[in-house]
């Protein structure tokens, strides 16, 4: 992503682009959340581009740590998600792109074997602000949209 696509979305929305970001639970586990069309992205994730940038280049070099356990009965392809879940996040996606009847929710589409915590992820002090702290346990599954917010 570059500046230019960053102030487009933080304008106007995910509307043509995908925005991912990351989440922490009551327990401490991560999640990533992929948003797009009129998906709500929390503010701590506007902060700042660099910063975004940041987390997802560490997000990227994540090695796969553990097995992804596919939990949507939505049809699509999801190896984004399911690589996700393989290097330890919970991987949810806005699937009411794709229904009439919406939901309200980010669907979770793959989960960790082995959860990633926090304190594995070793984030600076720093990138720590741009975290979305979610009341939820991310175990359970689907999450409102209105905890994101």
């Amino acid at each position: 992503m570059n500046r230019e696509t960053w102030d487009e979305i933080m304008r106007d929305g995910a509307y043509s682009q995908e925005l991912d970001w990351l989440a922490v639970d009551n327990k401490g586990q991560l999640g990533i959340f992929t948003a797009i069309l009129n998906a709500p992205i929390p503010n701590n994730v506007k902060l700042t581009f660099e910063n975004y940038m940041d987390l997802g280049r560490r997000i990227e070099s994540s090695p796969k740590t553990t097995s992804a356990i596919v939990v949507t009965s939505e049809k699509g392809n999801f190896a984004d998600w399911i690589g996700y879940a393989e290097k330890g996040f919970f991987a949810y996606d806005f699937q009411d792109v794709h229904r009439s009847d919406k939901k309200n929710q980010y669907d979770l589409i793959a989960r960790p074997v082995r959860p990633m915590k926090i304190d594995d992820f070793n984030l600076p002090l720093l990138l720590l602000g741009n975290l979305v702290k979610i009341d939820c346990d991310f175990s359970d599954g689907d999450i409102n949209i209105n905890k994101v917010n």
